[in-house]
C-alpha cells in the first residue's frame, strides 16, 4: 500500500494520517531500492494493510437503508426500476419491461438496448399500465442477466441484487406484495382463517361433486387407457363433431384424405391411431379410428381454453 494515508497509522501526516513512503522494489537488505531505516515500516504497514483488507473484505455488504442487511425491493435508487415493472408469463417464464429496466441500466434508448438481444431474449406482453393494458416490449430472463453483465455502471451490482430478489419473490409468491409489511390485527388473523376455511371445505366439495363424474368416464378407458373422442367431447359439454372440427382448424387432426381425423406427427403423443382392414366389395380399404390418451384430454382444454374442471365436467 504505497503513497496513501490511513487512520490506522499514528498522527503525524496531514488529516491525522501518516503517508507511506513511496515504495520500490524489494530485494532483501543490500538489494536495490531498499530502505533499512524503513524496512521495518514496510513490513508494518503491510501487516497493518492486510488486516484492513481483510476487514473490509469480510464486511457483509448491506443496502443503504436496511440496517439488517435485508434487500429492500421498494426503496428505489433514483433508477424508475420497481417491481411493478416485472412480471411472469403464463408458463412462468420472468420478463421485466424493457424501458424502465433500460433506463435503470444507463440507456436512453431502450429499442437500442435490446439489438444486444437474441430474438428469444426479448419479446412483447400485455402488462397493466396508467392508461390501460398495453402491449409493452418486455426483456426475458436470459436477456435481463444478459444486459446487467455487460453493465459498467456502478450501480449494476446492486441492481443485480434488487432484480434476483424480485424474481425470486415473483417465482415463490406469483407476484411481488409491494404493500408496506405489518403486524395484522387478531381481527384480521381470524378472517383469514375463516377465509382460508372457506376455501378448504368449497374444495372438498368440488371434489366430491367430481369424483363420481370422473369414475363414470373411467368406465368408458380402452384397455390402453384412452378415450374415445366421443367421450372426450362429452367430458367437454360439446358434441362429437364439433370436437373434431376444432381440433382440424387447430390443426391437431388432418383435414382430408385417407389419413382424415388422425393426428399431424408432432401432435401424435397425445393420441392413439387404429387401422382396421375392411372390404368394400373385392376391395380391401384401410381406415382410422383416433383415440386420445390422457395428456390429449390437457391439451385439448388448453386449445379450446377451457378451465381444468370443465375437463370432467
Amino acid at each position: 500500500m504505497c503513497g496513501v494515508s490511513s487512520p490506522e497509522f499514528p498522527k503525524g501526516d496531514e488529516e491525522g494520517g501518516r503517508t507511506i513512503p513511496a515504495c520500490g522494489p524489494l530485494q532483501g537488505p543490500q538489494g536495490r531500492g531498499y530502505d533499512p531505516a524503513q524496512g521495518h515500516r514496510h513490513q508494518l504497514s503491510s501487516r497493518r494493510t492486510g488486516a484492513m483488507r481483510n476487514r473490509i473484505s469480510n464486511t457483509p455488504d448491506q443496502p443503504e437503508g436496511s440496517p439488517n442487511g435485508e434487500m429492500d425491493l421498494f426503496t428505489g435508487m433514483g433508477d424508475g426500476l420497481g417491481p411493478e415493472h416485472f412480471g411472469l408469463t403464463d408458463t412462468g417464464r420472468a420478463y421485466v419491461v424493457a424501458g424502465p429496466f433500460a433506463k435503470a441500466l444507463g440507456h436512453r434508448d431502450a429499442d437500442k438496448a435490446t439489438r444486444l438481444l437474441d430474438e428469444e431474449e426479448k419479446g412483447t406482453q400485455i402488462v397493466g399500465t396508467p392508461g390501460g393494458d398495453q402491449r409493452v416490449s418486455v426483456v426475458y430472463e436470459e436477456g435481463i442477466w444478459r444486459l446487467i453483465f455487460r453493465s459498467n455502471l456502478p450501480a449494476a451490482r446492486e441492481l443485480t441484487k434488487r432484480v434476483t430478489a424480485i424474481l425470486r419473490e415473483l417465482r415463490e409468491k406469483g407476484v411481488v406484495d409491494r404493500r408496506p409489511q405489518r403486524e395484522l390485527t387478531r381481527l384480521e388473523l381470524i378472517d383469514l382463517a375463516r377465509e382460508s376455511e372457506l376455501g378448504r371445505l368449497a374444495a372438498a366439495r368440488r371434489v366430491q361433486e367430481l369424483e363420481p363424474k370422473a369414475e363414470a368416464f373411467d368406465r368408458f378407458l380402452t384397455a390402453e387407457g384412452d378415450y374415445a373422442v366421443g367421450t372426450v367431447a362429452k367430458m367437454l359439454g360439446i358434441g362429437q363433431n364439433t370436437l373434431f372440427a376444432h381440433l382440424r382448424a387447430k390443426r391437431v387432426l388432418i383435414t382430408g384424405g385417407r389419413r382424415h381425423n388422425t393426428p399431424y406427427e408432432q401432435h401424435a403423443k397425445h393420441f392413439r391411431v387404429v387401422a382396421r382392414d375392411f372390404d368394400i366389395g373385392e376391395t380391401v380399404r384401410t381406415g382410422y379410428t383416433t383415440y386420445v390418451r390422457p395428456s390429449g384430454i390437457d391439451l385439448i382444454r388448453r386449445l379450446l381454453q377451457l378451465p381444468p374442471g370443465d375437463a370432467a365436467a
